[in-house]
């Protein structure tokens, strides 16, 4: 299984400190963009809910697809203390693996 992540830059930051790749974006066609190339079979690609309210119809197309790829929205590290460890116990409980 695969993680992908899409989000701003922080978050993505701090996700890759847990071992996760992703791609940090700032407009609705750059998340699109990523979007698309992080789904692949069996990959978890996690969206911060900031990142999703850019493309909110194509996300919640493809949180129901059923696809072989599952879409999960994480809150974003921005503004809030102590969101990441938040975040990766999201994370952890998405998938059922300690990060």
């Amino acid at each position: 299984m695969k993680i992908s992540a899409v989000g701003d830059a922080l978050t993505i930051q701090a996700l890759r400190l847990m071992g996760i790749e992703g791609t940090a974006v700032e407009s609705a066609e750059e998340t699109e963009a990523a979007l698309d190339e992080a789904i692949a079979p069996e990959t978890v690609i996690l969206i911060t809910g900031a990142a999703a309210e850019l493309i909110r119809a194509k996300v919640d197309k493809l949180k129901i697809a059923r696809q072989d790829f599952i879409v999960l929205e994480i809150p974003s590290t921005k503004g809030i203390p102590h969101q990441a460890e938040d975040t990766a116990r999201l994370v952890s409980q998405a998938i059922g693996i300690k990060i």
